[in-house]
């Protein structure tokens, strides 16, 4: 089971939660809290000064349930105790299929947005590619019309319309909505209990063989 020590030491540990303390009435390693399970938490007064307390109550050692009220001193952790239960939440069984299904349509709205940014932006290269070509086909009739230029310069005309337009119509997709599409999908089409980003793995990946997380996983 994992367990931290909690307190006002700085060090960086993966096994220690330092809290920032300016008047001196958390001790460096105030408390210890060892994960019971995805509910309950056991935390225990490591001998400090100024005492732990749950819900008001001053304690030795209690167990504590997600929303209880924890300080160490006057100091209110109640944040840093979710962030506990957060990061030990194990999602296996009909809640990884939940969570599945709703990463399913996560990544369908994604890949539907995409069709439809590059749908509008072939329609409109199409508009412009027309537009353009029918300009040039109309200035090469009323020429060949006043001046009695032939048919096949006409047709030059139209052609030369035709590729200008083409030139200027087949730019790239604007980057700007690509990216705003993805940076939205990478905060949104993530493992609901490490965190992490999914990448593109779709979602009938994930559902028979998770990502690699321990904690979310079909069994």
């Amino acid at each position: 089971m994992p367990t931290y020590t909690i307190g006002a030491e700085q060090i960086p540990s993966q096994s220690h939660i330092a809290i920032e303390n300016n008047d001196g009435t958390i001790t460096a390693k105030h408390a210890k809290i060892t994960v019971i399970n995805q509910t309950e938490l056991w935390i225990e007064d490591n001998k400090s000064t100024n005492g732990t307390f749950v819900n008001g109550m001053r304690i030795k050692a209690i167990a504590v349930k997600r929303g209880d009220i924890v300080q160490l001193a006057q100091h209110n952790i109640t944040p840093n105790i979710s962030k506990i239960f957060d990061n030990n939440v194990i999602i296996i069984g009909e809640a990884f299929k939940k969570h599945i299904e709703s990463l399913t349509k996560i990544h369908m709205n994604y890949q539907q947005n995409m069709i439809k940014i590059k749908r509008d932006h072939a329609i409109k290269t199409n508009g412009i590619r027309t537009v353009i070509s029918l300009i040039f086909a109309g200035g090469s009739y009323a020429v060949s019309k006043q001046f009695g230029v032939t048919n096949a310069l006409g047709s030059v005309a139209t052609i030369l319309g035709g590729t200008i337009g083409y030139l200027i119509s087949s730019k790239e997709i604007p980057d700007e909505k690509i990216n705003i599409l993805n940076k939205k999908f990478q905060q949104e089409y993530t493992c609901p209990a490490c965190k992490a980003s999914l990448g593109q793995t779709v979602p009938k990946f994930l559902e028979q063989n998770g990502h690699g997380c321990t904690r979310f996983r079909p069994f």
